[in-house]
């Protein structure tokens, strides 16, 4: 039997973006109770928590209702060249 150590902890967890899909379409709110357990569970664990492939402001809503603030997707910008990358952070960071 082999075990991995790994010199550096795990400290943040990411919500793909096939959950964040969900949150504004999903009727029965399953994905909602998934994705806020989540939240809740690497809160807990004193885990950072970042949501993938966020397109939409109702999914950024949810999220945040969860306690999840950072994200990434499409809502925030799409990709973006290094020069460009530099210039949107000077301008969303003041």
């Amino acid at each position: 039997m082999a075990v991995c150590v790994s010199e550096d902890p795990v400290n943040t967890i990411r919500i793909d973006r096939s959950f964040v899909h969900d949150l504004d379409i999903d009727p029965g709110g399953r994905a909602r109770l998934l994705v806020g357990t989540v939240v809740a569970l690497c809160k807990s664990l004193g885990l950072h928590v970042i949501a993938q492939g966020v397109e939409t402001e109702d999914q950024r809503k949810v999220l945040h209702e969860a306690g999840c603030d950072p994200i990434r997707g499409f809502l925030v910008s799409s990709a973006l060249p290094a020069a460009e990358f530099w210039e949107f952070l000077k301008e969303h960071n003041g």
